[in-house]
Order: structure tokens, then C-alpha cells, then sequence
């Protein structure tokens, strides 16, 4: 009981396969709880997905570094849509060249499983060039603007019934063969995903001494997706997104500009999934003063040809989190600062019935807080054959405002001073 010793341990868990291999160590495996400064519980935090996780990226990298084509199933055909070499513009024809060469050593080390198929779509009479343009909105490209001159360069990957389009990026052997691999990786089994991060710029240099807010920085949450998933900024400026993504992140989005929607909308068009953190406002504390500005996203067009609009308003609701706000009070003569947790009504507490338990999404949540949310309505007639899910609603005392006065406001009693006004619904 009276001793005290040093003692040397080892606490560590090794995940092998193959020759890749990861060791999870004593602070990946631990959670460590205080309630208060004598209080500290330390538990394993969850075995099992700790090791899950381990075991699928060490299995995931090995079958990365091995033949690509052991881990689809059944026979992947590359059908080209290409014109003859004097329709093409110059650069296309010598890329051509380029194309067919890594084809065809794919097709050598598929071991029969990759087929190379190059189609002009304009032989016999054009019957493959209605078929494409039916089936993959696929068309003739012009030489130019000015030119009536068309021509055909679809590169696309056939599965059963699936099919993707191999987006061309610097018209380059290297790039080329970086986006089959990626192509033929969709219908492979056990690879890790790519996603494709946009966040802001960074922020101006030199204006942070003179107040000008920072932008939103998501540097946790690339660390966060980076534990499961493969991460990889993405600039959309070049009109293209990386052939390797498989899901697009647009966190954030600002000022973007018609050749940025064009490459979010291909991608899309291509099978590729989007996911868009985006609002009308931008919130930024400056000056002991919480301010929220318009914010243009740029997709605003976009989300409406799709049937979607943010509206430039915000919901408030009775059933909120609090808002952390220091109040000063006068005990005999002295000015004493205390916090205190106000009712926010622009902290949307989404809880029960405003979760979607149908949705692997929220089922299993049991609560999300929502900053200074703008309502989405969906436009009825443009809807057609979408299939649209609700996963978050605010309840049905909340309302909606087009003030940008967001500051805590209470009253003499330090009490929360938020009236609805308008008409209150989820």
C-alpha cells in the first residue's frame, strides 16, 4: 500500500496483413472522462471499431499495391468514342496515341478480364453516336466556336450494367492512366474512397490585424475523414474535378464561378456523389460584436435547376441550445462578471420527431444542433424523378426571420428576450 514504483509496459495492438501493417496504441484505444479534477474515468473507447477500422485499411492498401483487376468481379470493357485522326484537333490526335498504348498494357496484365474497344460513332450512319447521345447524353464537340467542325473523344469504363466516364485532364499518358485505375477502382471491392475536399481560400494576408474576420478553416475535419477515407484537396478552378474522387466536398463554397459549377456538374453527370456545406450567411465575431453577413455561394442557380433553393431567411425555434453570454451584476458597489446560458433561438435543437429514423443518416443520432440555419424548400414541379429525404426539421413552434441581428438580447433580469413573430411551423 505504501510503495510507489515505476513500471515499463508495453500496450499496444498490431494489425498485419500481407506486408502493411498498423499499430494502434495505448491513446488510440483509451477515452479519457473527468467530471471534475479528482474524478477521471479512463475506459477503452470501442474495440471494435478501432480494430474494424485497422483491418480494413491495412487489407485496403495491400489489395491497393496488388493486381488491380483480382478485385472486380467479372470483365471491365474501355470503349473509346473517338473520331477519325483527321477530325481531331492536333493535340487529341497525338493523345490518342497515348491512350491506346496504356490501354492496351492494361489489357495485357488484366489477364483477359479488361477488353479495349475504340468506336467511331459516326460509322454506319451514325447509329452509335444516337445510341451514346440517348444513353449517356454523350455529343459531338466543336473544334472551335466559330468552326462547324464536330468531332467525338468519350473515354468511358463498362461493368454490367454500369458505366463511367474517364474525365481527361492534361491530355498526358500519366494523368490518362491515373484516371482508368481510378475508374476501374469503382467497380473493385475493399478500396478506400476518395474524397475531394473545396474549402475557402485562405484568408487575406495582412488583414487580420485590422479586423477583417478569418474564413472557416476544416483542418479537424480533414483529420477526421482521414482516418477512414482517402483526402485530397481539390481546386476547381481548372474546370475538372480528379478523376480519382469518388465523393466531392464543397465546404463552404464562395464566389464560385461558371467554370467551378460546370466541374461540380460533370462530376456529378458522371456518377460521382456532392456534398455541399453551404448557407446564405456567413457568421463572424469581431469587435465584441457577432455579426452575420450575406454570403454568395455561387450555387444558388445550380441547386434551383435541380429543384432545391436556400432560402435568405433564418429559423428560430423555442427548442434550441443555449448561448454562453457573460452578464455583469452589482454586489454592493462591485461589478461581478458571471456567464450565463441564455435560450439562443438561432441554436436549432433538432431532437425525436425532427430526425429522420428511417435514414441511415440520423437514425442513430439522438440530437444535432443547427447554427443559424436557412430553411430549404423543394420546388414541386421540378422535382421529377429525384428522390428527395428529409433528414433534419426544427419543430413546429419555430419561425422564420429575415433580420441579421443575431446578438443575444435579455432582459433586466438577465433573462432570454426572443418573442416569435409570423407564423410558426416545422
Amino acid at each position: 500500500r505504501y510503495q510507489a514504483s515505476i513500471v515499463s509496459s508495453y500496450f499496444n495492438v498490431l494489425v498485419q496483413y500481407g506486408d502493411q501493417h498498423q499499430v494502434l496504441g495505448f491513446r488510440d484505444l483509451i477515452e479519457v472522462k473527468a467530471s471534475n479534477e479528482s474524478d477521471i474515468d479512463v475506459q477503452l473507447r470501442n474495440p471494435e471499431h478501432d480494430l474494424t477500422r485497422a483491418i480494413k485499411r491495412v487489407l485496403n492498401t495491400y489489395q491497393a499495391g496488388g493486381n488491380l483487376f483480382d478485385t472486380v468481379p467479372g470483365k471491365v470493357a474501355f470503349n473509346a468514342y473517338i473520331s477519325p485522326d483527321a477530325a481531331l484537333p492536333e493535340q487529341l490526335a497525338v493523345f490518342r496515341k497515348g491512350v491506346e498504348a496504356v490501354a492496351d498494357k492494361f489489357q495485357q496484365e488484366s489477364g483477359g478480364r479488361f477488353s479495349v474497344n475504340i468506336i467511331d460513332p459516326d460509322a454506319n450512319g451514325g447509329e452509335v453516336a444516337r445510341r451514346i447521345a440517348e444513353d449517356y447524353g454523350l455529343r459531338p464537340m466543336a473544334t472551335s466556336l466559330l468552326s462547324n467542325d464536330r468531332f467525338y473523344f468519350y473515354l468511358t469504363l463498362a461493368h454490367g450494367d454500369q458505366a463511367v466516364q474517364i474525365p481527361l485532364e492534361d491530355m498526358s499518358e500519366a494523368s490518362f492512366e491515373r484516371n482508368l485505375k481510378a475508374g476501374i477502382k469503382r467497380f473493385a471491392s475493399g478500396f478506400t474512397k476518395t474524397v475531394a475536399l473545396v474549402t475557402p481560400g485562405p484568408a487575406v494576408p495582412g488583414m487580420m490585424p485590422y479586423g477583417m474576420p478569418q474564413g472557416p478553416r476544416f483542418d479537424e475535419l480533414q483529420n477526421f475523414l482521414g482516418a477512414e477515407l482517402t483526402v485530397q484537396p481539390e481546386d476547381l478552378s481548372d474546370g475538372s474535378v480528379s478523376g480519382e474522387a469518388d465523393i466531392l466536398l464543397l465546404m463552404a463554397p464562395s464566389e464560385l464561378d461558371d467554370k467551378q459549377l460546370f466541374a461540380i456538374d460533370q462530376f456529378l453527370m458522371q456518377g460521382g456523389t456532392v456534398i455541399a456545406a453551404t448557407s446564405p450567411f456567413s457568421a463572424s465575431f469581431a469587435n465584441q460584436q457577432l455579426n452575420l453577413l450575406p454570403h454568395q455561394s455561387g450555387l444558388d442557380e445550380w441547386l434551383g435547376h435541380h429543384g432545391l433553393k436556400i432560402e435568405h431567411e433564418l429559423v428560430l425555434d423555442p427548442q434550441n441550445a443555449a448561448f454562453p453570454i457573460p452578464v455583469s451584476r452589482n454586489l454592493g458597489g462591485f461589478q461581478v462578471q458571471e456567464v450565463r446560458m441564455l435560450d439562443y433561438p438561432y441554436f436549432v435543437d433538432v431532437r425525436g420527431k425532427g430526425l429522420n429514423g428511417d435514414s441511415p443518416v440520423t437514425s442513430d443520432l439522438p440530437q444535432v444542433t443547427v447554427n443559424w440555419a436557412s430553411p430549404i424548400t423543394v420546388a414541386g414541379d421540378q422535382q421529377g424523378d429525384r428522390q428527395i429525404t428529409k433528414l433534419l426539421s426544427s419543430s413546429d413552434q419555430s419561425w422564420v426571420s429575415t433580420s441579421t441581428d443575431v446578438m443575444p438580447r435579455f432582459d433586466r433580469n438577465g433573462l432570454s428576450d426572443w418573442q416569435p413573430s409570423g407564423a410558426q411551423q416545422s
